[in-house]
């Protein structure tokens, strides 16, 4: 997960650390991607995060990664 203030939404940047993962295989939540981008929109000034869709993303990730976490006991 990762936001940033350009369009992408820090995408290389986890590409490239799911790549270096692979390598020395760790396991990671890899769906949904949540890929922030425009951070300065989407969220307020107490720093949270206001876009509806984006909140959803990060709530499905939470998800994922608690099941994972279930499964890896």
């Amino acid at each position: 997960m990762g936001a940033s203030p350009g369009p992408l939404g820090t995408a290389r940047c986890q590409y490239h650390l799911r790549q270096c993962f692979l390598n020395i295989d760790v396991t990671a939540v890899t769906r949904p991607e949540v890929m922030i981008g425009n951070a300065t929109e989407r969220f307020d000034s107490n720093l949270k995060l206001t876009d509806p869709k984006a909140r959803e993303m990060v709530a499905r990730l939470i998800q994922a990664l608690i099941t994972l976490a279930g499964k890896m006991r």
